[in-house]
Order: structure tokens, then C-alpha cells, then sequence
């Protein structure tokens, strides 16, 4: 019986630890979760330009221009650069501005401009609206 005992005694201490800790829900260590943050830009509020007779240039019926606002979301120091090019018959010479060009992480109000020279507009159907007549191209690079 001493025997008996003894051994259950010690299989008491031996178990009395785990018990414990079990019961008690004791730390036993710490992770932390990583994460690779890649670079996020995404513009919003975009769509066409409408570009209208640029009464001063001197020649509205061939030279035109317009603006169009839009928003830029960004989670890093970015630049921004634009170009536009002519995609109708109409041609013309064609170039584009963005204010401002430099843009800190969160989100800018942006303004893009786009003006046309010397458009061939006899060339398109009249009567028609909204006819594509420049592409603009919108770049970005990590600052």
C-alpha cells in the first residue's frame, strides 16, 4: 500500500504543473503577424475630357482645350506625369499638364488639362458628341 501511495503521490506532483498551467492560461510565448506592404495608387472620379474651343488662341475653330478634376489615393511619395495624343482623323497637336505633379501618401485633389492644336475638325461627322479625339496617358513613379 506504501507503495501504491508513493507512486500516486508522485504522479500527482508530476501532473499538478500542467494542471495548473492549464487551468490558469499562462503565457507560453509571443508571435507577431507580418505583412509586405506593396505600393497602392488608385485614381478615382476619372472619365472623358471635354474639350471645348479655346477662344484664345486666336483660331477656336482648330485649337481646342478642357480640364477635368479627379482624386488620387496613393500609400507613398509619388510623381505623377501626363501626355496625350491624337486618336481621331481630326489629328491635331496634343499635349496635357497635371497640377500638381508631386503627390504625398493619402489623397490629392489633382487637376489634368489637355489641349489640342491645329485640329483638322472637318474632317469628323458633324453632328455627333462626345467623339474621342486625344488619349491621355497618366504615368506614375515611386519618389
Amino acid at each position: 500500500m506504501h507503495k501504491r501511495l508513493t507512486i500516486y503521490l508522485l504522479s500527482l506532483i508530476l501532473l499538478a504543473p500542467t494542471v495548473s498551467l492549464a487551468a490558469s492560461g499562462a503565457t507560453l510565448g509571443n508571435m507577431v503577424a507580418v505583412l509586405d506592404i506593396g505600393q497602392y495608387i488608385q485614381l478615382r472620379n476619372t472619365g472623358p475630357i471635354k474639350v471645348l474651343p479655346d477662344e484664345t488662341s486666336g483660331d477656336p475653330f482648330k485649337n481646342f482645350k478642357g480640364c477635368r478634376d479627379i482624386e488620387v489615393d496613393c500609400n507613398f511619395k509619388a510623381q505623377l506625369r501626363v501626355s496625350a495624343k491624337a486618336i481621331s482623323e481630326a489629328q491635331g497637336k496634343w499635349s496635357a499638364t497635371i497640377t500638381p505633379g508631386i503627390l504625398e501618401q493619402g489623397t490629392t485633389k489633382v487637376q489634368i488639362c489637355v489641349a489640342g492644336a491645329n485640329l483638322l475638325t472637318q474632317l469628323l461627322m458633324g453632328g455627333q458628341s462626345d467623339v474621342p479625339v486625344a488619349e491621355v496617358t497618366i504615368q506614375v513613379m515611386a519618389r
